[in-house]
């Protein structure tokens, strides 16, 4: 995934009247085959920031290792829950070591 269908699918902004707050959404399994996204808030901004403060929230955000690595095999941006370890993508655990998830 390139950072703009991540952001599109993992990273929201909710505003309220003192701040803007910058959520991320967690992927955890339940099971085999049972994906849960949880939204946690990432970041909270003043009310008064600018349109580079929020750019700059977000790729800071894309670039935590905490919620986002990089696959080693296709080089695609993915969400920590959707990582088998950190260096590979479930995807390519699949199709490389024949990992079933």
């Amino acid at each position: 995934m390139n950072s703009q269908e991540i952001q599109s699918l993992y990273v929201r902004v909710s505003r309220s009247e003192s701040s803007i707050l910058l959520e991320v959404a967690n992927v955890i399994w339940e099971g085999p085959h049972t994906p849960i996204t949880k939204w946690s808030t990432y970041k909270k901004l003043p009310q008064t920031s600018t349109e580079v403060q929020m750019v700059a929230a977000k790729e800071e955000l894309l670039k935590n290792p905490k919620h986002f690595l990089t696959c080693q095999l296709c080089d695609r941006l993915k969400p920590i829950g959707w990582m088998h370890g950190d260096t590979m993508c479930h995807s390519c655990a699949e199709s490389e070591l024949g990992i079933v998830h």
